[in-house]
């Protein structure tokens, strides 16, 4: 199964940055920095009025309905699980833009093995 560590918000044009379920925490995404290591605004809590503010009222009520949905039809992260194959966790963020892409990093780096010869 899949377990959803990040959440996108908004899409494409309109993608703003990701939620981190386990965090509680919002980073936000800026736009136009190309391949260079970013400065992001993380915001606390999925109900801060800062997240209203940053990414707009609708915006910020999508992404709490879609999470309510998500946490409800999705696997938890479970590291026993993910080290046996049987779940795999799920980020969301940009390559092109370098944004979230090290939320993967640093949960793979997290939950790697120590007992495995590189």
């Amino acid at each position: 199964g899949c377990a959803p560590i990040t959440w996108p918000i908004g899409c494409g044009k309109l993608f703003k940055g990701v939620y981190h379920l386990y965090k509680d925490e919002t980073y936000l995404y800026q736009t136009g920095k190309g391949h260079t290591i970013q400065e992001v605004r993380i915001v606390k809590g999925l109900n801060n009025p800062d997240l209203d503010a940053a990414v707009g009222e609708d915006l910020a009520q999508q992404l709490r309905d879609e999470l309510e949905l998500v946490q409800g039809a999705s696997n938890e992260f479970d590291e026993e699980l993910f080290l046996a194959g049987e779940i795999t966790p799920v980020f969301f963020g940009t390559a092109l833009g370098n944004f979230g892409v090290d939320h993967m990093l640093d949960g793979l780096v997290a939950w790697a093995r120590r007992d495995t010869v590189v």
